[in-house]
């Protein structure tokens, strides 16, 4: 049969239609992928596949034009993304699940832990390197007793050996521990510190009398050291230095003193005028670290009684006794003045001083004309509690020489029994400065007259003012018609000029 060409053209058709269907059915197939998993779970810090063979299958020229997009996911962050993935006109979205079950490293330090007593630590302290993917650490540590712990720091209220537990937990609640022992301890304390006054040009040896105690070492007085590099000598002004003394440990204890350098004048005026006391400081370079010093108020009682420590007895045994006073303390020996009449010519006599204790004196020079003579104890002789009671007349020769012949001036005396009690105190007036005694007397010299009712046994008294300064020496009363008519003292620069002929310097200090 002859086929029209109409027929031939449907047949045509009909031909490419079955093979663009059957094309395209094949296509459609062979393109199409299928998925092969509902999503993933991740450990924090894995990295999550980017293959797209992994989330479908299908022909593999098909599979390669997968558009993938995972702009919603981080592996460094514990949570929930979603991955999605395009395939023509088919679309899958996957679940990811990022979660974090690994604990964070952590390493302590390899030593040991000393700490110091009511000082916070941080936390980090203890440790050398903790790491974490999630980069967020909490630190916390837990010990049995005796811390105040803070959100990121610890210390101790007591000294000993503790255990403790370092913990690094992340935020998954993932935690890693270590044990370790640390030791508490306190820095030494150091004692012993007293404020130094220097003269100019003077020094001290600081660590004299310091001592360093440590809770758990002992005496570690043997680590003290003191820096004086911001002091100088040789400039007057205030200063400190510092003390440290280490334990065992190497804690440090510090303590300071305060360091007061002065032209020696002005040190001595602080002595004398009673702001500054030997046993309460360390006093280097004075004129006299002895001087018993001047009062501003008039006050003759007063005087009598505070400067009886400057009043001594003397006896010649089973013959006489007199007075005297002590004039200088020198670094060897308390040096006592009183008159010639009252040593006679013995070559020693019998001192009391105001507390009753009884030494020997010996005579180290005597002039009979001036009726001066002067004694001395060696202070090693002098039991040391007695001693520390002793002090010396205050002399100002400035005052002295200042004053008018007739100006009223009050004075005073104290004298003492051999067993320290008061045996007749006298105050009274100055008349004369120098005068002419009216009776002969040997001495050649001008003497203070006075209106104060001296008597026997009170030759050799220290006359004091009524401000505690030297203002002679009494040596003698004169009598007429069976009546005493005058009183005298050997005036302050006599026996000031026989104390520089004796000893080749100066007893005045101002």
């Amino acid at each position: 049969m002859k086929l029209t060409k109409g027929k031939k053209t449907a047949i045509w058709i009909a031909t490419i239609l079955v093979l663009l269907i059957g094309g395209l059915t094949a296509f459609y197939f062979c393109y199409k992928v299928e998925t092969i998993t509902e999503g993933f779970t991740l450990e924090l810090g894995e990295e999550l596949t980017r293959d797209p063979f992994d989330y479908v299958t299908g022909m593999e020229w098909s599979v390669l034009r997968s558009e993938m997009d995972f702009s919603d996911v981080k592996e460094n962050e514990v949570g929930q993304y979603t991955v999605t993935l395009k395939h023509g006109w088919q679309e899958f979205t996957y679940a990811v699940t990022v979660k974090d079950t690994t604990p964070p490293q952590l390493k302590l330090w390899e030593k040991d832990y000393y700490l110091q007593q009511g000082k916070e630590y941080d936390l980090a302290f203890f440790v050398e390197d903790v790491f974490d993917l999630s980069g967020d650490i909490e630190i916390e540590m837990s010990s049995a007793q005796n811390v105040s712990a803070q959100s990121d720091s610890v210390s101790y209220t007591e000294n000993g050996l503790y255990q403790v537990v370092v913990t690094a937990t992340d935020p998954s609640g993932n935690y890693a521990s270590q044990t370790t022992d640390i030791l508490v301890d306190t820095p030494p304390v150091i004692s012993g510190m007293q404020e130094h006054y220097l003269a100019v040009g003077c020094d001290t040896e600081f660590l004299s009398g310091i001592v360093a105690s440590d809770e758990m070492d002992g005496d570690v007085s043997a680590s003290l050291s003191v820096d004086v590099s911001g002091l100088n000598t040789m400039v007057a002004g205030d200063y400190t230095v510092t003390y440290r003394a280490a334990d065992q440990f190497g804690f440090v204890g510090e303590n300071t003193a305060t360091v007061h350098v002065l032209e020696q004048v002005d040190l001595q005026d602080k002595i004398s005028t009673h702001q500054i006391d030997r046993f309460a400081y360390n006093i280097v370079g004075a004129f006299n670290l002895y001087d018993a010093g001047y009062y501003e108020k008039d006050d003759v009682e007063f005087i009598q009684d505070t400067l009886e420590v400057c009043v001594v007895r003397l006896s010649r045994p089973e013959k006489s006794y007199g007075s005297g006073f002590i004039i200088r303390i020198t670094e060897e020996d308390v040096i006592i003045c009183t008159n010639q009449h009252v040593t006679h010519n013995d070559k020693s006599m019998v001192v009391y001083f105001h507390d009753g204790s009884k030494y020997t004196a010996q005579l180290i020079a005597k002039d009979y004309n001036k009726d001066m003579a002067f004694l001395k104890v060696p202070i090693e002789a002098i039991d040391p509690a007695v001693f520390d009671t002793l002090r010396s007349v205050h002399i100002d020769e400035n005052y002295w020489l200042n004053l008018k012949e007739t100006e009223e001036v009050s004075l005073c005396i104290r004298t003492i029994n051999e067993n320290g009690s008061i045996w007749r105190d006298r105050k009274g007036t100055m008349l004369n400065k120098k005068d002419t005694p009216e009776a002969s007397y040997r001495s050649l010299n001008l003497m203070t007259r006075m209106d104060m009712n001296v008597f026997a046994g009170s030759s050799g008294s220290a006359v004091f003012d009524g401000h505690g300064r030297l203002m002679g020496m009494v040596v003698m009363r004169v009598s007429r018609g069976g009546k005493y008519i005058s009183f005298w003292a050997i005036t302050l620069e006599d026996i000031l000029e026989f104390y520089e002929e004796t000893f080749e310097e100066a007893a005045n200090y101002h």
